[in-house]
């Protein structure tokens, strides 16, 4: 087990973002209402720079929970050891396993950059990211 010095945060929300319709548009100010907390604290988290409290990591989970009809732990969504209690967001999410919308051509066959995977072992980090927002406002 690593020291406490070498733990590093990380979530998988995005990987969720692309299994659930309520999320495909403006996922960070739906989640926050969803989860009861302000959007500029879901961006602070997308872009790594705020670790949330337990109670809003709860929040989250709860939220995600409720648009999949089932219960989640948060170790389901967030790790400090980089390993999650379920490995496939697919298997969560009741999914065969996908590839993300961005993976096709509009004619339905798949682009080359996404060719090497299979179904299921897609991250939404390999994708191309959009352009930076400005940052501001405060979070929770």
């Amino acid at each position: 087990m690593p020291s406490p010095h070498q733990l590093t945060f990380s979530h998988r929300l995005s990987d969720f973002f692309s299994h659930i319709p309520r999320y495909w548009d403006d996922a960070g100010t739906r989640l926050a209402i969803d989860a009861g907390i302000s959007p500029s604290a879901i961006y602070h988290l997308m872009k790594g720079r705020w670790t949330p409290t337990y109670r809003v990591a709860i929040g989250i989970t709860e939220a995600i929970g409720r648009q999949l009809g089932r219960e989640l732990h948060t170790s389901e969504i967030f790790t400090f050891t980089g390993r999650f209690r379920t490995p496939s967001v697919c298997e969560l999410c009741g999914c065969k396993g996908c590839l993300p919308e961005a993976a096709y051509n509009e004619d339905g066959t798949r682009k080359a950059q996404y060719r090497h995977l299979k179904g299921g072992d897609w991250h939404m980090a390999q994708q191309p990211q959009p352009a930076s927002v400005d940052e501001g406002g405060s979070h929770e």
